[in-house]
């Protein structure tokens, strides 16, 4: 059982600013695997996910995904809106 860290992914950019939007997630398990993607509920972030519950997924072949929402954890904030 073991997370991959990943970079921020750009999603888009925001209308308002022009800036881009990124998502910070991080990856569990082997990427040969079916994938799995985890989506928390609005405001939450990723590591709500219990490393028990990603292990027991990674432990049944996934290869497991969770992500930070936008304006959330890692993930691009954008207080100005």
């Amino acid at each position: 059982f073991f997370s991959t860290l990943m970079p921020l992914v750009n999603v888009g950019r925001c209308k308002s600013s022009g800036s881009d939007v990124q998502l910070y997630y991080d990856a569990y398990g082997d990427p040969t695997h079916e994938p799995l993607l985890l989506i928390i509920g609005l405001g939450t972030q990723c590591i709500a996910w219990s490393e028990q519950f990603i292990e027991m997924l990674v432990g049944k072949g996934y290869y497991v995904v969770r992500f930070d929402n936008r304006d959330t954890g890692l993930s691009s904030h954008l207080d100005h809106l």
